[in-house]
């Protein structure tokens, strides 16, 4: 019997030394405290593909873009449920490869600076005065510079070329091992152009666009100072997603809605200092793209990418 009172009271003193980090780096409930600085930084690699058929069968374009991106973020605690920061990217390698079936190959080089991001975000809720944690977020990009396409020695730059601004609620709960977070996100993106490197003549110019985002995150805390994350994102886009005019033509590209798939594991070497290493899966829908002379159908769209973050805090 007291062999038995012992291992009891070491599970739950276990169990209570994992709800106890409800305030480590990586947990989903985590909120910059007051006077408090947050920090991640970020090691991208990503590759994109896709497949486009014309009508009829008569072509099939395949796109390749690969991206290299170091990726830093910094937010302060203004106040105990209010935090502002910013993140910015820089793209190493930005290159994106078109495979037509007929004719040549054709690369596009963005590197560079990416445009800021202002971001914050309000705990309207708390965890330990309610049923569950209730963070209100917003996100601002403003217009930095023209985007810029290059080709063969021209490299571009890796600015959107337009403004940004995103809204997003999030609810989360924790027991025990578990912690589990749903959100909504908002984001509209504003008109913008792109312009050649090499001749400074733009090439392209596309509408404003808006996509919602459904986010459901599972955290499950394997021991005091390692973690796993589960998340599924959906992403709706509104009916046509980007239309592109040219000197030859327009292009209505009808939106699709997308579905991915993120594995994080965490691992704290101190409550100041976490890394992360994740996997990201997109599936993506088919999409349509319509012009004056053909219509083609989008398939095979996918998006992998592995990420490697420091989280820390001083």
């Amino acid at each position: 019997c007291f062999m038995r009172n012992k291992i009891f009271l070491a599970v739950t003193s276990f169990i209570i030394g994992l709800s106890s980090q409800a305030t480590a780096l990586d947990d989903l409930l985590y909120q910059t405290p007051k006077g408090t600085f947050f920090g991640k930084s970020s090691f991208i690699y990503e590759t994109k593909k896709e497949e486009g058929e014309q009508t009829g069968g008569s072509q099939i374009n395949e796109i390749s873009t690969t991206n290299m991106i170091f990726r830093q973020e910094l937010r302060y605690g203004l106040l105990n449920r209010l935090e502002l920061g910013a993140k910015v990217g820089f793209v190493v390698v930005g290159d994106i490869e078109n495979k037509p079936v007929s004719g040549a190959d054709t690369t596009i080089s963005q590197k560079g600076l990416e445009d800021l991001d202002i971001i914050g975000k309000f705990r309207l809720l708390d965890k330990k005065d309610s049923f569950a944690s209730l963070d209100i977020g917003f996100e601002f990009s403003p217009n930095l510079g023209d985007a810029e396409e290059g080709q063969t020695s021209d490299d571009g730059n890796a600015f959107r070329g337009g403004s940004k601004y995103g809204l997003n609620v999030e609810i989360a709960d924790s027991a025990a091992m578990f912690e589990w977070l749903v959100g909504f996100k908002y984001e509209s993106f504003g008109e913008r152009e792109e312009f050649s490197a090499s001749t400074g003549a733009a090439s392209s110019t596309f509408d404003s666009y808006t996509t919602m985002t459904l986010r459901l995150a599972m955290q499950l805390t394997m021991t005091a100072t390692n973690t796993f994350d589960f998340e599924l994102n959906y992403i709706m886009n509104d009916d046509t997603l980007e239309s592109l005019a040219n000197t030859t033509n327009t292009i209505q590209i009808e939106g699709a809605s997308d579905f991915v798939l993120i594995g994080r594991y965490n691992h704290g070497f101190s409550n100041e200092f976490y890394l992360s290493s994740s996997l990201s899966y997109l599936n993506g829908g088919d999409q349509t793209k319509v012009t004056s002379a053909s219509t083609t159908n989008v398939t095979g769209r996918s998006d992998f990418v592995i990420s490697f973050d420091a989280k820390y805090s001083f």
